[in-house]
């Protein structure tokens, strides 16, 4: 009853009712997990939401075809795949990704990877904005240094921040600076067979 009950809410939201809805999801540089979370948002989705969902990798060559490749349709005139009810443009460059943006039905998942000159446009572009870095003592300089330029600065207010690392303190250090709050990215084990405890962490990143 308390699971109905909590998904009936969901339903309610404004957010969750839209048809169409774009997120990008890029790192502070390359092997943050940008892939993974992007592919457990789009599952997410499909799975729970019940929209139409389009993942759409941005990057020159896909990781993604071999695992999700068997079956190819066609998505807004581009060659894509459909595995477990999700769609997926793999390997897509910047003139693919913004004809599936501009043309696809349902939601968009955007996988920016590392935000590059090419790839800010569409990063911008999408209504949700989800930026990925980490606060360890090694790593924390990248994430500042990325805060620090004009774009991203002049975007606080609308991205949300995300910490592959859990330490309140660099959190509460991130926020005194930035003014914007830090949250701990979400451990998802198995983003293709999502279990319903990472359900609320997921919807959080998409509202």
């Amino acid at each position: 009853m308390k699971r109905f009950l909590r998904f009936n809410n969901w339903n309610k939201n404004n957010i969750i009712r839209k048809n169409k809805k774009t997120i990008g999801i890029a790192g502070v540089s390359s092997n943050y997990g940008v892939t993974h979370i992007s592919i457990s948002l789009a599952n997410f989705i499909h799975s729970v939401l019940k929209k139409n969902v389009t993942y759409v990798e941005l990057r020159d060559r896909s990781q993604l075809i071999g695992a999700v490749g068997d079956k190819v349709v066609d998505i807004a005139g581009v060659e894509g795949y459909k595995y477990k009810g999700v769609n997926y443009v793999c390997g897509c460059d910047i003139q693919k990704a913004k004809a599936v943006i501009a043309q696809a039905n349902g939601w968009i998942v955007v996988d920016v990877s590392n935000i590059e000159d090419d790839s800010k446009a569409i990063y911008f572009q999408c209504e949700t904005k989800i930026m990925i870095g980490s606060t360890q003592p090694w790593k924390r300089k990248y994430y500042y240094e990325r805060l620090r330029t004009n774009d991203i600065r002049m975007n606080l207010n609308n991205i949300k921040f995300y910490d592959t690392y859990k330490n309140k303190r660099k959190t509460k250090e991130f926020s005194q600076i930035t003014k914007q709050p830090l949250q701990t990215l979400p451990y998802v084990e198995d983003p293709f067979s999502l279990k319903e405890k990472n359900f609320e962490a997921l919807r959080e990143m998409i509202m």
